[in-house]
């Protein structure tokens, strides 16, 4: 019985297809099955002109925290640039708490906030942030 080798020998024929071939149909199916699923159930809310936050619970939190997290990015890294490398750890913008730590999440997605300015819509950019969750998650 011959050992299992990485190596092939010339003019062998390649048997099985690279991990990285795999993965990459892989990829290519689960994101057309997403895109599919995701036009079948999100194109109520884009023909309604509804978007993804409710108005009690997205409005006063999540919008406020996305518009404050780009801010506080941006401000950071054109401190970082000028050679200023102080954080604000308090604010009295924030309201209860102020403490700047507690109210930044350490979510990754959420650090993508720091393209949000005041040119983007910062509904569209909170429902793209949404899907792009959902993406990653599954």
């Amino acid at each position: 019985m011959k050992a299992f080798s990485f190596r092939r020998e010339p003019g062998q024929p390649l048997t099985q297809a690279s991990p990285v071939r795999g993965l990459a149909e892989y990829l290519l199916c689960y994101t057309a099955c997403f895109l599919l699923v995701s036009w079948v159930v999100f194109l109520p809310f884009a023909e309604e002109e509804k978007t993804l936050i409710w108005k009690v619970d997205g409005l006063p939190q999540y919008l406020l925290w996305l518009q404050y997290t780009g801010s506080y990015l941006r401000q950071m890294v054109r401190g970082l640039l000028r050679g200023d490398f102080t954080l604000p750890v308090y604010d009295f913008r924030i309201g209860m708490g102020g403490d700047v730590r507690t109210f930044l999440k350490t979510e990754p997605v959420g650090f993508l906030s720091i393209f949000l300015t005041k040119k983007v819509s910062a509904w569209h950019f909170y429902n793209l942030l949404t899907l792009l969750r959902l993406y990653l998650s599954g």
